[in-house]
């Protein structure tokens, strides 16, 4: 019989730590997404040989263009870059994340995802404040512009780099 109410008092201590659990991860989460769609343009002259061209339909070397801008966006140089901007020194955010945790809080909750299909890449980042959210994710985007036209301004069209032109 004393065997039963332990057994009881442990399962009823095990519902009651999930249950605490559950509700702290709730408030640590953020409750806001916000989106942005960059169309990314391959330019077609530039797939037209040399060795990543063999074998691949140019549907798959566009989704390669697009899968190394998201790769180039979520990377932690990206991020330090947005990080360093005024505008994101001002958040909220970032002054209730603090600098040190930032870089991880951006991995955790910010994603660039390249649309397989279609010529998009998706930027979402999810914070407690809308406007936070939206401000994030709309200057990882203008960077992202920003280093695109540079990076096609600066290279020689003749010049093999890996990372797609900006038409």
């Amino acid at each position: 019989m004393k065997s039963k109410g332990k057994v009881r008092w442990v399962i009823l201590g095990v519902l009651i730590l999930c249950a605490a659990v559950v509700v702290l991860r709730g408030l640590n989460r953020p409750r806001y997404t916000a989106e942005v769609h960059l169309e990314v343009l391959s330019d077609p002259n530039d797939r037209t040989s040399g060795p990543g061209a063999r074998g691949m339909l140019p549907k798959d070397l566009e989704y390669l263009d697009r899968l190394s801008v998201a790769t180039w966006i979520s990377s932690r140089r990206t991020y330090r870059m947005l990080l360093e901007r005024p505008e994101i020194r001002a958040t909220a955010w970032l002054a209730a994340q603090g600098s040190d945790s930032a870089l991880e809080d951006l991995s955790r909750w910010c994603r660039a995802t390249p649309h397989r299909y279609e010529s998009r890449i998706t930027i979402s980042m999810q914070a407690k404040q809308a406007e936070d959210a939206e401000l994030i994710a709309n200057t990882l985007a203008a960077i992202t512009v920003e280093a695109l036209v540079q990076h096609a301004q600066e290279t020689d069209p003749a010049e093999e780099t890996g990372l797609p032109r900006v038409m």
